[in-house]
C-alpha cells in the first residue's frame, strides 16, 4: 500500500518538466504586447490622381505625357474642363435628336418608360406653342418686341414688359396693354395645335396621363379636345392646368365677374358700351355666368400670409401691388382716358342703382375689366387650391415627367418640378426628361432632371411616335373628331 503512495507521489504533473535538480520551473506569466502604429493617409499627388483609373470618386484620366507640355495655366484649365465634364456625367445627360436617335440605351430606356407607365406627368410653356405661329416674348428679335417696335409709342417696353403687373401704374401703359392683349387675342384665334398637343391628347386618351401643367395662356390644348376648363371643387375633371390663367376670358378685377371677349368689344376692337346708364338695360344681364371666384385667375389684393409658402405664391418675383391700379381716381375718370381703362358693366350698373336710390357709393368700387392671366409680380389667387391638388396628383405616384418648350425661369413652376422630381425618383425606374431648344443650368437641375434633349417639341414628339406605334398608330385625329 505504502508503494503505491510513493509512486503515485513521484509521478511528474501532467504538462510539467523536471530540471536537472528535480525542481519544477515556474511558470512564466506571458503578456501580450499590442504595437500600436499610426495611421496616416497617404498623400495623394497631382500626378497620382491624374494617373488613376477613373473612378466614381477620381478625376477622369489625363494623359502625363501630354500634360507635360502644357504651362500651368493651361493645365489648370484642362483639368477644370475635364472635372467639369466629370460633374456633368453625374447630373443631366444632354442629348441633341440625333444623338438621342443613335444612342440605343438611352432611348430604349425612354421608349419603355413611356410604353409601360400609365402614370405620366407633363409640363410645358411657351416653346410647343411657336410652331403654332404664336410668339415668343422672351427673345430680343422675338414677335412680341417687333410688334411693340412698330408702335409709334412714346413709352418703348419689352416683350417681357407686357406681361409684368406694372403695366397697370400708369395709363399710357394701360392703353398699350389692352391693345397688345386684344391683338394677341386675336391671332391666338387663327392658331392650330402642334404636335405636341396632339401627342399630349393622344396620352391622355390612353389613360396614361395624370395631368397636365402648362404655363401657356392661349388655350390651344382645348382646341384638341383636352378639357382645360378649371374646377376647384372638382380638379379630376380637368385635363390640363393652366397655370397661368386663360387668355380667351376677361374678368373684373373688383367683383370677380367673368365676361368673354365679344361681350366687351366689337369686331373691330372697339368697346361696345360707355358708363352704363341707370334707366338702361342693366349690365348684371351681360356676361357668361355667375359671380364666382372659380373663374378669377387673379386677385385685387395680395395676401402673402395665404401664399407665401406654396409652390404656386408668385409667377415672378419683379415685384408687389395691393391693387391693380395706383392711380389718381380723378385721373382714373378723366374723359381723356375712357379708352384705357374698361369699366366693368356690372360695378357701373350696381353704383349707378346705389347713386339713384341714395344710397353711399363710391367710384373706387368700379372694377376694371382685364385678361384673366396672372402677370409677373402677381399674387396667385389659387397658390393653395393648387398646392393641395398637386400633392394628390403627386399621391398617385407617376413614373415619369415630360417638360416641353420652357426653360424653367418661373419661380412656382421651379418648386413644382423639384417636387414632382422628388417623388418620381423614389422609384428606381423613375424619369425626369426635358425637351427644349436651349440647354438649361448642369448645377441647378442636376438632382433632378435625368435628361434633356435639345431639340425642338414637335420633332421630338414626332420620332416618340414613330417608335411607339401601339400608342400612337391608331388614335384618331383632332381634325377628325371635330
Amino acid at each position: 500500500m505504502s508503494t503505491k503512495i510513493e509512486s503515485r507521489i513521484n509521478e511528474k504533473p501532467v504538462g510539467t518538466t523536471k530540471n536537472e535538480n528535480n525542481k519544477i520551473p515556474k511558470m512564466k506569466k506571458v503578456t501580450k504586447v499590442t504595437k500600436v502604429t499610426k495611421v496616416t493617409k497617404p498623400k495623394t499627388s497631382r500626378k497620382k490622381i491624374l494617373e488613376s483609373p477613373l473612378k466614381k470618386t477620381a478625376l477622369p484620366v489625363l494623359e502625363v505625357e501630354k500634360s507635360i507640355k502644357l504651362n500651368a495655366q493651361q493645365l489648370r484649365e484642362r483639368i477644370d474642363k475635364l472635372a467639369t465634364e466629370f460633374e456633368d456625367n453625374k447630373g443631366i445627360k444632354y442629348l441633341n435628336l440625333k444623338e438621342f436617335e443613335e444612342c440605343e440605351s438611352i432611348q430604349k430606356d425612354i421608349l419603355q418608360c413611356i410604353n409601360k407607365s400609365r402614370k405620366i406627368a407633363i409640363l410645358t410653356g411657351a416653346g410647343i406653342s411657336c410652331n403654332a405661329g404664336i410668339p415668343d416674348f422672351r427673345s430680343d428679335n422675338g414677335l412680341y418686341n417687333k410688334k411693340l417696335n412698330e408702335r409709334n409709342v412714346r413709352i418703348k417696353m419689352k416683350g417681357k414688359d407686357m406681361f409684368d403687373v406694372s403695366v397697370y401704374r400708369s395709363l399710357e401703359t394701360v392703353e398699350i396693354f389692352n391693345n397688345f392683349i386684344y391683338e394677341l387675342y386675336q391671332q391666338v384665334l387663327q392658331c392650330k395645335p402642334t404636335r405636341t398637343h396632339e401627342f399630349i391628347r393622344k396620352l391622355n386618351d390612353k389613360n396614361k396621363l395624370i395631368k397636365c401643367y402648362t404655363q401657356n395662356i392661349d388655350g390651344l390644348e382645348r382646341n384638341c379636345g383636352l378639357r382645360t376648363e378649371f374646377d376647384c371643387k372638382d380638379w379630376n375633371n380637368s385635363d390640363v392646368i393652366q397655370l397661368h390663367g386663360d387668355l380667351h376670358q376677361l374678368c373684373c378685377n373688383s367683383c370677380k365677374f367673368s365676361y368673354q371677349w365679344n361681350e366687351i368689344y366689337d369686331e373691330k376692337g372697339n368697346v361696345k358700351f360707355e358708363r352704363t346708364c341707370a334707366n338702361e338695360e342693366p349690365a348684371s344681364d351681360i356676361g357668361s355666368g355667375e359671380e364666382n371666384d372659380d373663374l378669377l385667375i387673379f386677385s385685387q389684393t395680395t395676401n402673402m400670409s395665404d401664399s407665401q409658402n406654396s409652390i404656386f405664391s408668385k409667377k415672378g418675383e419683379n415685384d408687389s401691388m395691393s391693387s391693380v391700379c395706383e392711380m389718381d381716381t380723378k385721373e382714373k375718370w378723366d374723359d381723356n382716358h375712357k379708352s384705357n381703362l374698361i369699366e366693368c358693366p356690372k360695378c357701373v350698373n350696381n353704383y349707378e342703382n346705389k347713386m339713384r336710390l341714395g344710397k353711399r357709393c363710391l367710384e373706387s368700387s368700379i372694377g376694371i375689366i382685364r385678361p384673366n392671366i396672372v402677370l409677373y409680380g402677381e399674387e396667385h389667387p389659387y397658390s393653395e387650391t393648387f398646392a393641395k391638388n398637386l400633392n394628390k396628383d403627386l399621391n398617385k405616384k407617376p413614373n415619369i415627367l415630360l417638360i416641353f418648350g420652357t426653360s424653367l425661369k418661373v419661380e412656382g413652376v421651379k418648386n413644382l418640378v423639384r417636387k414632382m422630381s422628388k417623388k418620381i425618383h423614389e422609384n428606381d425606374k423613375g424619369m425626369v426628361i426635358l425637351v427644349n431648344k436651349d440647354p438649361i443650368s448642369q448645377s441647378s437641375w442636376k438632382n433632378y432632371i435625368d435628361f434633356q434633349v435639345v431639340s425642338d417639341c414637335d420633332a421630338f414628339c414626332e420620332l416618340i411616335e414613330s417608335k411607339l406605334p401601339n400608342i400612337f398608330g391608331n388614335i384618331v385625329s383632332s381634325e377628325s373628331r371635330r
